[in-house]
């Protein structure tokens, strides 16, 4: 699903903007947050394809909220789109900000529905940082940022995302073979064991068929069949 966050405090723009979305897509998520600190928690957790940012002419809050979420290394190639009075910030944003396009005085909504009709048809959004968990036809996502450390567990048939804030995900959806996961979650993981995933940014350390993730101080055995490919993942220097 493509998810749009817009910032701004302008009820009437704002407005405008969500029935503009709304005539492209009904299934567009739309987010909407007044406030910068709250804009970026919700996108700290969350995912966000498309973020449309109103600046005020005395506020520059909005450029500093795109310079704080574009840290974030899943929206370095985010697609950001200012509305703003201010023209002659025109090109720092296009520039500075590597900003989609920057809407001077007013929203020109036919240039919005293009761009959006395009994002949506040929999948601009640069990846998708979350894995999608589906059941009875409602879905979980998890940023791959969260995640720690993945357990599959063959008996309960359920699998567990251990996540970064020492809050667990039980999924007792159909069975996700532990391979399966690893293609969805990608090369930012490692599969250490027949039941065990590792996010490889939370590991610290592997010795003794031992791998030791940051933090929690946890330890994970790596199966035997897994021990090469660890210790050469390992001695290539993470």
């Amino acid at each position: 699903m493509f998810h749009i966050l817009i910032l701004a405090d302008d009820i009437s723009m704002t407005k405008q903007l969500k029935d503009v979305i709304t005539v492209v897509d009904k299934s567009i998520e739309v987010t909407h947050h007044t406030n910068e600190d709250s804009a970026f928690a919700y996108a700290f957790d969350s995912h966000v394809d498309l973020f449309l940012v109103g600046i005020k002419p005395d506020d520059d809050s909005g450029y500093g909220f795109i310079r704080r979420i574009s840290t974030i290394e899943e929206y370095e190639m985010t697609f950001f789109i200012l509305i703003s009075t201010k023209f002659d910030m025109k090109s720092i944003a296009l520039e500075v900000f590597s900003c989609y396009d920057y809407f001077v005085k007013s929203l020109d909504e036919e240039r919005l529905k293009k761009f959006l009709k395009k994002a949506l048809k040929y999948e601009i959004v640069p990846r998708n940082p979350y894995i999608t968990l589906t059941k009875d036809s409602r879905s979980t996502h998890i940023l791959h940022r969260n995640i720690v450390w993945v357990d599959a567990d063959t008996t309960t048939k359920e699998t567990q995302f251990y996540l970064s804030n020492g809050s667990t995900t039980k999924t007792s959806y159909y069975r996700y073979p532990i391979r399966k996961v690893t293609t969805m979650l990608g090369r930012g993981f490692l599969l250490i064991h027949k039941s065990y995933i590792v996010n490889k940014a939370y590991t610290v350390d592997y010795r003794d068929k031992m791998v030791h993730l940051k933090g929690s101080g946890l330890t994970l055995p790596v199966g035997r069949s897994f021990v090469k490919a660890v210790r050469d993942y390992w001695e290539r220097g993470k």
